[in-house]
Order: structure tokens, then sequence, then C-alpha cells
């Protein structure tokens, strides 16, 4: 890591050391298995359903939203 001088910046690179430590190391083989499972749930009609306590309920609301509303743009309709 570059030398970084004060405690904001020396934050922020840390912040995006870490960050791209974490992005390096994304299991895309994972990702493609819980789409295929979220795909394969709402093409047979299923419910999926989302939830979460505190930070993460906001985060769960978020993703139902997205998941309701975003493949609306596609033929298939959104995930119920």
């Amino acid at each position: 890591m570059p030398k970084v001088h004060g405690p904001a910046r020396q934050f922020a690179a840390e912040f995006v050391q870490e960050f791209f430590s974490l992005w390096n190391n994304v299991d895309l083989d994972q990702v493609e298995r819980v789409y295929q499972a979220l795909r394969k749930a709402r093409d047979r009609g299923s419910m999926i359903y989302l939830a979460g306590n505190g930070g993460s309920a906001a985060t769960a609301s978020h993703w139902a939203n997205d998941l309701g509303k975003g493949p609306r743009r596609r033929a298939r309709g959104p995930f119920g």
C-alpha cells in the first residue's frame, strides 16, 4: 500500500484495499447458483421470502423491491 498521510486518507486507502481484496475473491460460480435458484423459483411461480433485522431488514426490503420491479422489463415478469 502506498504511503498515505492524514487519518481520512489512511482510512480511505485501507477501505479501498479491503474492498478490492473482497471483490477479487467473489465466487462467481456461487453467484451463478444463486441466480439460477432465483430464476427457477420465479419460473415455477414460487414465492421468494427475504428477511432481516435492523439494517438487514432495509437491505431485504430493497432487494425485494428490486426483484419485484426490475425483471418486469423482461417478458418473464417479476419475481413473486
